[in-house]
């Protein structure tokens, strides 16, 4: 059999991921993870880790300015083009 994501992970990116574990209940997380081994890591520590992703997606988002990181190049010294994040 070959490796299926469920539904509740197919075709989401993280942040949309994130928030719906944050949502969720023990009940709709039994029946969700039902003989999965994500149910080791259970409710609260899913939480926990999608909390943590979506603290981290707003820190990226509402950044005030991009930030700008010079790049030199380590084998010449020399300063490359800049690189902006995000």
């Amino acid at each position: 059999m070959a490796f299926a994501p469920r539904e509740i992970v197919a075709g989401k990116d993280a942040r949309t991921l994130a928030n719906e574990v944050v949502a969720m209940d023990d009940e709709q997380f039994r029946v969700v993870f039902k003989k999965s081994p994500m149910k080791r890591a259970k409710l609260r520590g899913l939480k926990r880790n999608a909390l943590a992703v979506l603290d981290n997606d707003a820190f990226v988002r509402n950044a005030s300015a991009l930030i700008t990181v010079p790049v030199r190049c380590r084998a010449t010294g020399r300063q490359a083009d800049e690189v902006s994040y995000p």
